[in-house]
């Protein structure tokens, strides 16, 4: 069995958000039986695992008990504000707009909720009449967000642009052209 299929893995986000930008902390940690380092699926090297199956390419710290290899280690992923990376605070969303390579603009929204939990929505997975495919889920057909803004589609990606006023971008998340992509759970582990 590989020790990525284990039940044993443990994975934990954290994200903290400030005036600088935001910055997600990956707590991961496991066990796997000590005969894995024997098959080669795992190497130790300087004091660290590594393999694979790790998240972490640089190393993961461990211990050995009885017959058994447990690990722990993080990671943070840093997320910078600048010209091409802001974060703007509304009254219900942080609004996070990324520039792409292509000098436009992603934007996404982040939501916490009552229980301390973020939710990153995206722009939803629409269609364009009489474009269906059934093969992929979808949030629908793209042409019911028409009335509230322009969209222009680009030629070269196929992909459509919006320059939405504040009024309009607003009408854009009630009319929830954002859905709810990714949800990070806040770390309810007590440390003492």
């Amino acid at each position: 069995q590989s020790r990525s299929s284990a039940a044993s893995d443990v994975y934990k986000r954290q994200v903290y958000i400030n005036a600088e930008g935001y910055q997600i902390k990956t707590d991961y940690s496991g066990h796997f039986p000590v005969k894995e380092l024997t098959e080669g699926k795992v190497q130790l090297k300087n004091g660290l695992l590594f393999g694979d199956d790790f998240k972490k390419k640089d190393g993961v710290n461990y211990y050995i008990k009885n017959d058994s290899v447990f690990y722990h280690d993080y990671e943070y992923q840093d997320n910078r504000l600048s010209k091409e990376f802001k974060l703007k605070q509304t009254e219900v969303y942080y609004v996070l707009n990324t520039k792409e390579e292509n000098k436009f603009w992603d934007v996404d929204l982040i939501k916490m909720e009552s229980d301390g939990n973020l939710v990153f929505y995206r722009q939803g997975n629409y269609y364009e009449e009489g474009q269906e495919n059934k093969k992929i889920v979808n949030d629908g057909p793209i042409n019911v967000f028409f009335d509230i803004t322009e969209f222009k589609k680009d030629k070269k990606s196929g992909k459509y642009i919006l320059n939405p006023t504040t009024v309009e971008f607003d009408a854009l998340v009630k009319a929830e052209f954002f859905k709810p992509q990714l949800h990070l759970l806040r770390d309810t582990d007590k440390k003492k």
